[in-house]
């Protein structure tokens, strides 16, 4: 399955609130602004930032990047599980 990053500008309580209700056990949020999701049926970064009203008419501040199998880096542990359990579905 396709996985998500999604970037804030600044920190919006209320997009991690939506993220949840929408995508449950499919996000992980790993600070203020920045969070992991695996939407199932979407297959695209442009679909994921309409749904997340990321577009012209909403105007929701924020940036959705497809995260692909190779990347590099140190993180905590559970976030690489995620990664991993996310792709795997």
């Amino acid at each position: 399955m396709s996985v998500y990053a999604i970037i804030l500008q600044k920190p919006q309580q209320d997009m991690w609130k939506k993220i949840k209700d929408m995508w449950p056990n499919r996000n992980y949020v790993l600070n203020d602004i920045a969070a992991f999701i695996s939407p199932p049926g979407i297959s695209t970064s442009f679909g994921v930032a309409d749904m997340l009203g990321m577009n012209s008419e909403e105007k929701e501040i924020g940036l959705v990047v497809e995260v692909t199998s190779s990347h590099q880096g140190y993180v905590d542990k559970t976030l690489v599980e995620w990664l991993k359990k996310a792709r795997d579905e």
